[in-house]
């Protein structure tokens, strides 16, 4: 975000926005992780009618868990007693867009390369154009985050769309289970590898002003 400095914002809408990112980073980097790069030896492993089902599932764990972390973020922002709405607006935009994470790994195990590449060029181009766009024209943070809104529910719909297509639409607990016995010592270790970084962060945001918090990942 140099940009938004020679745009005329400041440190104070990078410091805003990275604590959104920090909050929903923080909040979900360990349970994505483990549970997309768990799903493809499970689903290799598995017979065809085990892989739809399992898709649908990995889905279904993902909403459930970013249902949680969205609501977390509103609390994080309501504890805050700061920009309550734009955290409100994120914890949608965290709700929605976590669980089409499974996209790219969808396209992956369909030998569909070329659909996985222009699914990440163009959600990332349409991620950076609502998010940067409005700011340049000297619009709120608070605009673009509505626009990154709209972006989730539209990713969260095409990936029900390709649950339809390639899975079958259906809970099975036991299956569930079986996944997440593998899953649980990957999340833990992930989190224990990555959670120190996270909490330098926080411990910066905490004590320190929000010049120092927007820069300290360029010092």
């Amino acid at each position: 975000f140099p940009v938004t400095i020679q745009w005329g914002y400041g440190t104070s809408i990078i410091s805003r926005y990275e604590l959104l990112m920090l909050v929903s980073s923080s909040l979900s980097f360990f349970w994505v992780a483990s549970i997309c790069n768990t799903l493809i030896p499970f689903y290799n492993g598995s017979d065809e009618g085990t892989q739809k089902r399992i898709l649908f599932n990995a889905f279904a764990l993902l909403t459930a868990f970013s249902l949680i972390a969205g609501a977390v973020t509103i609390v994080i922002g309501h504890a805050k007693g700061k920009d309550i709405d734009l955290f409100e607006i994120f914890g949608l935009v965290v709700f929605l867009n976590t669980p089409t994470f499974i996209t790219d790994y969808i396209f992956y195990l369909k030998g569909k390369y070329k659909s996985m590449l222009l699914w990440g060029m163009s959600t990332y181009a349409a991620h950076l154009v609502l998010l940067c766009v409005p700011l340049f024209f000297r619009q709120s943070l608070n605009l673009s985050v509505n626009l990154l809104l709209i972006l989730a529910m539209v990713k969260f719909n095409y990936t029900i769309i390709l649950m339809m297509k390639y899975s079958t639409i259906s809970i099975h607990t036991r299956l569930i289970k079986q996944f997440m016995i593998k899953v649980m010592p990957f999340m833990f270790s992930i989190l224990l590898a990555g959670s120190v970084e996270y909490i330098n962060s926080y411990i910066i945001d905490y004590y320190y002003d929000e010049t120092q918090f927007a820069y300290r990942d360029w010092e």
